[in-house]
């Protein structure tokens, strides 16, 4: 603590905190392949580092107290006051935004192909809650390895616990996560807004896919380009709120047997959409489970915000973000399972990959369920498109000051793969199978509890020799 002269009375403190919103668990899962010989070490004397940092910092002013007069007597210190932050509600609800997307609205067809009779649910829902558990759990050790090193971002804990040499396994891991899903998206958009411009009367060119997909990428471009994406932060909750609209309009359908054989609805799409079951019957469960599998991954992939979640979390402590961490979870699981349910329930075998596709583009309920995700989307593309930007130049300090030409050149690949692909469910399990099915359900070591304290000066009368090093179990 700095000395204070006799005259002093008051001082400030500048706080700064950072906010790594899009930092994944996969990447202290794959420490092992990066590892020198041996368990990996965890170095709590390194030099400092420069955190993997995708967000401005936010600084804050903290109100010093003022000393006592001479001869006065010393006051007794203030009580500690309680931390601000977000409170237990405030979080869960941030947790359950940053998992609860599209990507569930995909898993019909993940159930379909495992088979086309109502028993292929029992399976499926057992992995997807077997899965999230496994999710919650390597969700909760993501804040306890990132307290373990004294950290606030994953980037910064894999530098202190494996080292700077393989630090661009992060960023790499990240841009490549992020460039997928906004490949997803961009299918997304083709189909919602398609479906849309049909519902409006559009014939022709202007009621395809590709003419979705080209106009969002016009409206895309200008978006990706901002410095600044504060404005597009509510997009999330309208993510949310378009999740759990659809998922009432999906029950609602299913309810009514809308587009069963004589319903409302039946006759109105395609006949390859509507209703199949008991075709094929039940599939074995492998490797038919693996393309679930895959597309629950990429579902419960909200491991990215744990840091944050923790950092911003009132009164924090890792009992208490278990806690949140377990109802957070067990709201996301019932709802991914009561969606995959109905929708499944629905149109069985011929679920598609994204499940707004098999309704009806007069269906009222399904305009309003389409217009709610495609806003959303649009919003929380530039989001993910940033990151994935902000991480290539990571590992690419030379793309700096190139960024228009970056963004440009990324929002046009990514575009053309939408152009060409038009099976989300196809991008989704493929992210899924390649980088979430190995990353955010693989349980990694936990961290030791010893790795919470930094060791204390050794004491030179002791024969014991000083640690440096605490290693993880």
């Amino acid at each position: 603590r700095p000395p204070f002269t006799a005259d002093s009375k008051s001082s400030e403190i500048q706080v700064a905190t950072s906010d790594a919103h899009h930092v994944m668990i996969c990447l202290l899962v794959a420490a092992g392949a990066f590892a020198p010989a041996g368990r990996p070490t965890l170095q709590l004397r390194s030099a400092a580092v420069r955190p993997l940092s995708l967000r401005p910092q936010i600084r804050c002013a903290a109100a010093a107290v003022p000393l006592p007069e001479d001869g006065e007597a010393a006051a007794s210190p203030p009580p500690a006051s309680t931390d601000e932050g977000a409170s237990f509600t405030t979080t869960t609800f941030n947790i359950c935004k940053a998992a609860l997307g599209a990507g569930v609205l995909s898993l019909p067809s993940g159930v379909a192909r495992m088979g086309d009779v109502p028993a292929a649910l029992w399976p499926a829902s057992a992995l997807v809650i077997g899965l999230g558990v496994i999710s919650a759990y390597t969700f909760s050790l993501t804040a306890r390895v990132c307290d373990a090193n004294d950290a606030e971002t994953l980037g910064s804990a894999w530098e202190k616990a494996i080292g700077k040499d393989s630090a661009w396994v992060v960023p790499s891991a990240l841009a490549a996560l992020c460039l997928g899903v906004c490949a997803a998206y961009g299918i997304i958009l083709g189909d919602t807004f398609s479906a849309l411009a049909q519902t409006a009367g559009a014939t022709g060119f202007a009621a395809t896919r590709h003419a979705s997909i080209l106009l969002s990428a016009a409206a895309l471009l200008p978006l990706c380009s901002l410095k600044s994406l504060a404005a597009l932060a509510p997009s999330s909750i309208i993510g949310v709120l378009g999740v759990f609209v659809s998922g009432g309009f999906l029950w609602r359908r299913w309810a009514q047997r809308a587009y069963a054989a004589g319903g409302a609805y039946a006759l109105s799409i395609a006949p390859a959409l509507r209703p199949s079951f008991g075709v094929s019957g039940m599939r074995p469960l492998f490797p038919s489970s693996l393309i679930l599998i895959s597309m629950v991954a990429v579902a419960y992939q909200a491991h990215f915000s744990a840091p944050a979640c923790y950092s911003g979390l009132q009164d924090k402590s890792i009992e208490k973000f278990n806690k949140v961490t377990v109802v957070s979870f067990g709201i996301i699981c019932a709802v991914t399972v009561a969606m995959m349910a109905v929708a499944f329930l629905t149109f069985g075998g011929a679920s598609s990959g994204l499940i707004l596709n098999n309704y009806a583009t007069a269906d009222a309920g399904a305009a309003l369920s389409r217009l709610l995700m495609g806003f959303a989307v649009m919003g929380g593309y530039p989001l993910l498109f940033a990151v994935a930007r902000d991480a290539l130049s990571e590992l690419f300090p030379a793309l700096v000051a190139k960024r228009a030409t970056v963004t440009r050149a990324l929002l046009a690949v990514l575009t053309a793969i939408g152009l060409v692909v038009s099976d989300v469910g196809f991008i989704v399990s493929f992210i899924g199978a390649v980088l979430g099915s190995g990353c955010a359900p693989t349980p990694a070591a936990p961290p030791s509890r010893r790795a919470r304290h930094r060791p204390t000066r050794p004491d030179p009368t002791s024969r014991a020799p000083p640690q440096d090093h605490l290693h993880l179990p």
